[in-house]
Order: structure tokens, then C-alpha cells, then sequence
């Protein structure tokens, strides 16, 4: 999971977003925030790019975004066995991660695999002593 990842906020215009130095480089999703810092939904950068550019100034990031209710929202204390068959590719089904209502993290597939992966080959595989294996 990336802890506390850059939200982005709902009153924003598609034009603010996209060239806004903290939305610019490194990540395809960002959570949007309502009011607050309550989360209220999802926007990526394809959906964005996908306003005319005549109309960027003019679409607030809430009109295009996925509302929350279209995003995978899981608890802090979630397993991540639980998490495996619900996250699938592509930046537009990033999982928020809440504790109560406060947006405390963002998980990809990629965060998914790479966490797999490492638990595959730092967890010891059995190392003889009568155990089996």
C-alpha cells in the first residue's frame, strides 16, 4: 500500500489536475476528497484526459471522476489474502484503503504482486530438522 497517497480535491478543475505539479508525475490514480478529507471517489488520468481540452477549465474532477461507490474500498485492518480476488489491473480499480472514514492508503495489482513476490522468497520453506519439507 502506498500510505497516505496525494488526493486530489473535488472542487478541482480537470485543467488544475492535469497540470498541477503534485498530480504530474509518478502515479495514474488519484482518491478525491470531498469536503474534509472523507474520500468521495477515484480519478485517474485517462478519465481526464478524456474531457475536450476546450472544457478542462470549465469540468470540476468530481464530474468525471469514479464515485466511490464504483471503487474497492477495504478496511486498514483488512488481510491481504481478502484483497486478492477483489483488485484486478489498471489504475481505474485502485483499492482506498480507510480507517473509518480517513483515507489512510492506495493499493494496485503491482503493490499486490510485488508484496507476493517478496513473501515468496524472504519466508523460509521449511528447513529440515523433522518438519518435513
Amino acid at each position: 500500500m502506498t500510505p497516505e497517497p496525494v488526493t486530489v480535491p473535488a472542487g478541482l478543475t480537470v485543467a488544475e489536475f492535469l497540470v498541477g505539479p503534485r498530480y504530474r508525475y509518478r502515479h495514474s490514480a488519484f482518491p478525491v476528497t470531498g469536503d474534509g478529507s472523507a474520500p468521495v471517489g477515484l480519478i485517474t488520468l485517462d478519465l481526464a484526459r478524456k474531457v475536450p481540452e476546450d472544457r478542462r477549465h470549465a469540468v470540476m474532477v468530481e464530474q468525471v471522476m469514479l464515485p466511490l461507490s464504483q471503487v474497492t474500498v477495504v478496511g486498514a485492518d483488512s488481510p491481504l489474502a481478502d484483497l486478492l480476488t477483489r483488485i484486478e489491473p489498471g489504475a481505474e480499480h485502485r483499492v482506498l484503503v480507510l480507517d473509518r472514514d480517513r483515507l489512510v492508503g492506495i493499493v494496485s495489482a503491482s503493490d499486490v504482486s510485488r508484496m507476493v513476490t517478496w513473501l515468496m522468497t524472504t519466508i523460509p520453506r521449511g528447513r529440515g530438522g523433522g518438519r518435513g519439507t
